[in-house]
């Protein structure tokens, strides 16, 4: 099957969930759903095998995931085993790898396969959802679609979309510094929740304080800030991540990989007021489309760079990336099991760079906050960034309410 060269660009790259309490229906139940995805044929993406070399991939429906259980685990001792599993999966040849634990699901894939649409259509059906609800992907290279959409409604704001981003890095340059040689084996996270309730005490902070300021921006302002407040110096910029479906044509549905991510250029210095603007000015262009576009032809004309196999200079400072799936249409079709204490939602993504610090937020149905945070071992002290985490789920509202005050 033919690919788009997103697809090809984040094949090799691996990104992991484990998701609880859940009604699912067990590992058969999954492994029955799977193949009957699988024989749809490739555009499902169940059985494609991602190449980071190539656009034209094997399908081979019958070899489409590896599928275990194990017996239930303490919680503290399936965060490990969650990690043990991702990094296994990460140098194994399973496209997608799930392991049921009590009443947990752990997921990892290839990137190749696709990004949070395509994999939470898979943690779905092992949710036990129905085979009948997995997405119908009508078009496998939807980058070309979404770019001709923008340029073609509006040369002038796509044009505007790119001349907006930095084209030079902030005056206050960080300085470079080795890090050890990247290893995907050595890719750990620290996770925490907040108490119940705390959605609406934020919303209603946000509401009377800062209606502006959305409230994904003043989620990663205040983590970021909680970063500054124990000493890791953070880069001035930041990630977003979005989907990109946003600007496919009505009716075009993809499971190809469409993600982008929307630069903010913010420093922690910044008040709450000048990060939401920043933060909501990034998000709501093109310009994520438009940069991966250009980024993916760059790649395909210019001779490939440093291998990855070696040590390699970045900045002295980490650099932060925030998700938050919690308003996907696909996690409405997970069964969730709420049996009073929350769910958890711990994500894994490949930090790419030795770095950069993917950060997952989500809200789970009693408005508890779930945090993970992945990193290189090798580059960053795990006790630091459980401290942070520890010190946000403790007082999750400390920097919006002096900034409120303020």
């Amino acid at each position: 099957m033919k690919v788009g060269w997103a697809d090809v660009a984040f094949a090799g790259t691996r990104t992991s969930l484990l998701a609880g309490p859940l009604d699912h229906k067990g590992e058969d139940y999954a492994k029955a759903a799977l193949r009957a995805v699988a024989e749809r044929g490739p555009s499902a993406r169940v059985g494609l095998i991602p190449s980071s070399t190539t656009n034209k991939w094997e399908f081979r429906p019958d070899e489409f995931a590896r599928i275990a259980t194990i017996d239930p685990l303490p919680v503290p001792e399936m965060l490990r085993k969650y990690e043990q599993i991702t990094a296994e999966a990460s140098v194994g040849n399973h496209p997608l790898v799930l392991v049921f634990c009590g009443d947990y699901v752990m997921f990892s894939a290839d990137h190749g396969f696709g990004d949070a649409t395509a994999c939470l259509e898979v943690v779905a059906l092992a949710s036990g959802s129905d085979v009948d609800g997995y997405l119908e992907s009508n078009d496998d290279l939807p980058l070309k679609k979404a770019v001709n959409a923008v340029v073609s409604k509006s040369p002038s704001t796509a044009l505007k979309a790119l001349r907006g981003q930095p084209v030079s890095p902030p005056e206050d340059v960080p300085h470079l510094r080795t890090y050890p040689k990247a290893d995907v084996r050595d890719i750990v996270m620290s996770f925490v929740r907040t108490e119940p309730g705390t959605f609406n005490t934020l919303r209603k902070l946000r509401k009377e304080s800062f209606p502006e300021v959305s409230m994904s921006a003043a989620v990663s302002y205040l983590i970021r800030r909680a970063f500054a407040d124990h000493g890791v110096e953070l880069t001035d910029d930041l990630g977003v991540l979005v989907d990109l479906r946003r600007f496919l044509p009505e009716g075009t549905v993809t499971l190809a990989n469409l993600p982008g991510i929307a630069e903010v250029t913010a420093p922690v210095s910044s008040t709450l007021e000048e990060y939401g603007k920043a933060y909501n000015a990034a998000v709501s262009t093109p310009a994520p489309l438009l940069r991966l576009a250009a980024s993916l032809l760059k790649k395909r004309i210019l001779p490939s760079g440093q291998s990855g196999t070696e040590s390699a200079d970045y900045p002295d400072r980490a650099r932060t990336i925030f998700s938050d799936p919690s308003l996907h249409p696909t996690m409405k079709k997970i069964r969730w099991s709420d049996r009073g204490d929350g769910c958890m939602y711990i994500l894994i993504n490949d930090p790419g760079v030795p770095h950069q610090i993917p950060i997952t937020t989500m809200w789970d149905a009693q408005g508890r906050l779930n945090i993970t945070a992945s990193y290189y071992s090798a580059s960053f002290d795990r006790a630091v960034i459980d401290s942070i985490l520890d010190d946000v789920a403790a007082q999750p509202l400390r920097y919006l309410e002096s900034a409120a005050v303020s």
